[in-house]
């Protein structure tokens, strides 16, 4: 039992990479969205970014900064997410698009952990 004085434990590197790594890439979104949901994030901002993507690919829609934004706005939640700021943060502290197992691979562990 986990008492309440005790850290969830959870990546937030890992979340805000992962969602930048599928607006630089596209192409991984299905891939991505096949292991992973926004019930695995657990900062609010990344959680609301990842529920407009898959919102977006529901609909076949293209994913990318500005249709994230778009999604955000329309989801009432932008400003809770902190802006188009944020978005630009995810995807500008990308390290590296090869590396975008290793971060899923930190989110199923994190996952796991608070379960």
């Amino acid at each position: 039992m986990m008492t309440d004085n005790k850290k969830f434990p959870f990546s937030e590197e890992a979340e805000r990479y992962i969602l930048g790594c599928m607006m630089i890439d596209p192409t991984i979104v299905d891939q991505i969205l096949s292991e992973i949901t926004s019930d695995d994030f657990y900062v609010r901002s990344n959680k609301n970014v990842m529920v407009a993507i898959e919102t977006l690919s529901k609909n076949n829609t293209a994913i990318d900064q500005l249709t994230v934004y778009n999604e955000l706005i329309r989801l009432n939640t932008l400003e809770a997410t902190g802006g188009i700021d944020y978005l630009y943060s995810l995807v500008e502290g990308v390290p590296s698009i090869a590396n975008v197992e290793v971060y899923l691979n930190v989110l199923h562990e994190k996952t796991l952990e608070r379960k």
